[in-house]
C-alpha cells in the first residue's frame, strides 16, 4: 500500500509547480485587497449612475478650464488634473462620494482616477473613452 507524502510531493516538480501557482494565486487576491483600484464603465452605465446617484455621484472633469468651458458632463466639477497632480486642490468636500471620472483621453483619465485612489477615495469611476465616447453615445454636453 502506497502511502501519499505531502512533503515528497512539495518536492517534486509537479509538487513545485502547484507550490508556484498557488503563490501566484495568493499574490494576486493580495493585491486586489490591499490596494483597491477604480472601476471603468460605458458612458450609457455612468448615465445611469448619475441618474440614480443623486447628490451622493460627483462627476470630475480632468480637462483645463477652457475645455471645460466648450462642453461638459451635466453638474460636473473642473478640477484639472494637474491640480491633482500638484496637490493644489481642496478634495474634502467630496470625500464619502462616488466620483465620476473623465477627460478628453485615456491616460489622463486613468491617471487622475490612479490620484483619487491614492488620497483614499475609495468609490471611484472612469467613464471608458472620456467625453468623447459620451457624446458619440448620443449623451449631451452643457456649456
Amino acid at each position: 500500500m502506497k502511502i501519499w507524502n505531502p512533503l515528497k510531493l512539495l518536492l517534486s516538480n509537479s509538487g513545485k509547480l502547484i507550490v508556484f501557482v498557488g503563490f501566484i494565486t495568493v499574490f494576486i487576491v493580495g493585491c486586489s485587497v490591499v490596494n483597491p483600484e477604480y472601476k471603468v464603465v460605458s458612458p450609457l452605465v455612468a448615465f445611469e449612475i448619475i441618474r440614480d446617484g443623486g447628490e451622493q455621484v460627483k462627476i470630475i472633469d480632468l480637462r483645463d478650464a477652457a475645455k471645460f468651458r466648450k462642453g461638459r458632463i451635466y453638474n460636473a466639477l473642473n478640477i484639472p488634473l494637474e491640480s491633482l497632480v500638484s496637490e493644489k486642490v481642496n478634495l474634502g468636500y467630496i470625500k464619502g462620494h462616488t466620483l465620476l471620472v473623465y477627460c478628453d483621453n485615456e491616460d489622463c483619465t486613468r491617471k487622475g482616477a490612479e490620484i483619487l485612489v491614492s488620497l483614499g477615495f475609495s468609490h471611484v469611476i472612469v467613464i471608458e473613452g472620456g467625453v468623447k465616447s459620451w457624446t458619440d453615445e448620443g449623451l449631451g454636453l452643457v456649456r
